[in-house]
């Protein structure tokens, strides 16, 4: 048996096995060029100039950064990274939600759409309660009394002096949130409570007193159309492009017709 293994044959057999596992070993992988085209480094160059960074550093360093992410997404799809991770097919699937949403163009809707869409979903569009006044602010050890001094000089129609307020003397459209981060709650709960009129009213806060006058009162209920324009158009578009995704998906099936 070993004398069949020295033989000149056998030998360089085994010698040329070796080599060729050797050179396996030792061959380099094919080089996969990675480029970034000229509307690509002009687009990145752009975002710079929007951000106030540019400059011939700044550039280098963001196309260094495309390259880089480049070949680390062309390394993970060389490594099956791409089909085995949920993140990544998830990721990519609302890319192309976007993609296809953002590929049919839609023309401004009509205020007859609009109107249908606040008519739809009324709950949505909701106008919250709200409240406008008048007030003169009093702080201090005798803010009680000088206010109710001048709700007698207010009601007689008499100019009054009070103290200092951050926010002001005159308040428009004031919602339940607005006012109890200003005033508190004891305050908002009365002024709410409180309907337009010429008379005057001492309120308490958390700040001090307030002598106030409510000029105007709008109850909770569904917005009109010129109150909520800008929310109904938002979700009106929303709802088209929905719709586009929908329809391109319903094509899309039919062409990969997909396995249950």
């Amino acid at each position: 048996m070993s004398h069949r293994l020295r033989h000149p044959l056998v030998l360089f057999l085994f010698i040329g096995v070796g080599l060729f596992v050797l050179d396996g070993f030792l061959r380099e992988e094919p080089v996969d060029s990675v480029s970034i085209s000229t509307a690509q480094r002009e687009q990145l160059r752009e975002a710079l100039e929007r951000q106030g960074r540019l400059s011939p550093e700044a550039l280098e360093a963001s196309v260094q950064n495309w390259l880089d992410e480049e070949i680390l997404v062309r390394e993970a799809q060389r490594l099956n990274l791409v089909e085995d991770d949920p993140i990544v097919r998830r990721r990519m699937a609302q890319v192309m939600r976007f993609y296809i949403a953002e590929s049919e163009p839609l023309s401004p809707p009509t205020r007859a759409q609009l109107e249908q869409q606040l008519a739809e979903q009324p709950d949505r569009y909701k106008r919250p309660e709200s409240v406008g006044f008048v007030q003169h602010f009093f702080s201090g050890e005798a803010a009680a009394e000088r206010a109710a001094q001048a709700q007698k000089e207010l009601t007689a129609k008499r100019s009054v002096r009070g103290d200092p307020f951050a926010h002001g003397n005159r308040f428009v459209r004031q919602i339940q949130p607005q006012l109890l981060s200003r005033f508190g709650e004891r305050f908002t709960h009365r002024v709410l409570a409180l309907r337009p009129s010429e008379r005057w009213h001492v309120i308490g806060s958390s700040l001090g007193v307030h002598v106030v006058q409510i000029t105007d009162y709008t109850e909770a209920g569904t917005a009109r159309l010129e109150e909520a324009a800008a929310a109904v158009q938002k979700d009106w578009m929303l709802q088209q492009r929905n719709q586009a995704v929908q329809r391109a998906l319903k094509d899309l099936r039919l062409r990969y017709s997909p396995e249950r």
